[in-house]
């Protein structure tokens, strides 16, 4: 067992191992800098992986690499995050990519608002719902060009005032009731 009273410069020339075999505990009051040069890599075996972080003020993060940064996750039951913030700011300046194998849920309680300069290209394989309880509005369109092929079995319409131009159209009507006024 070692101590030490007072201020305290230590200086170490040459490789050092330490091996501590037994639990750990450090209680350190006062500010701690590590100025590190060189590679760090950190093994941790064990059951589970703990931090709590109090604090009062601002918390930068800074990570700069000439390389990729590369982050892998994998989670027996779930992974869980919670932001309670007022604002959160995320800038992309590259392409992103996204794969899911899985459902995504969505609830958004206020605006959403995207604005796209460019091209968006979406394919949807299999069945798409869309529910508007206040209404839809489309501004601007440039151009509208849809090639749909639809067949309707027992349908029955009701449409108050319509008004139809159609440029060679075929029309086959196969027992068909009809009343004209007007």
């Amino acid at each position: 067992m070692y101590g030490h009273d007072g201020d305290y410069n230590g200086m170490r020339t040459g490789a050092t191992t330490e091996e501590f075999v037994g639990d750990i505990t450090r209680t350190i009051t006062g500010n701690v800098t590590d100025d590190i040069t060189g590679d760090i890599s950190e093994t941790f075996t064990g059951t589970k992986i703990e931090r709590t972080h109090n604090i009062s003020g601002d918390v930068t993060e800074m990570v700069m690499a000439a390389g990729k940064i590369e982050l892998n996750t994998t989670a027996g039951t779930e992974i869980s995050s919670i932001e309670m913030v007022p604002s959160k700011k995320a800038t992309i300046t590259g392409e992103e990519s996204l794969i899911r194998g899985a459902n995504e849920s969505s609830i958004i309680l206020g605006q959403k608002s995207e604005a796209m300069v460019g091209m968006v290209n979406t394919v949807f394989s299999g069945l798409k719902t869309e529910t508007f309880f206040a209404g839809q509005i489309t501004i601007g369109k440039a151009a509208d060009i849809t090639k749909r092929s639809t067949q309707l079995t027992k349908i029955s319409n009701s449409v108050e005032k319509a008004q139809n131009k159609l440029i060679d159209a075929g029309v086959n009507i196969i027992k068909a009731k009809l009343t004209m006024i007007g």
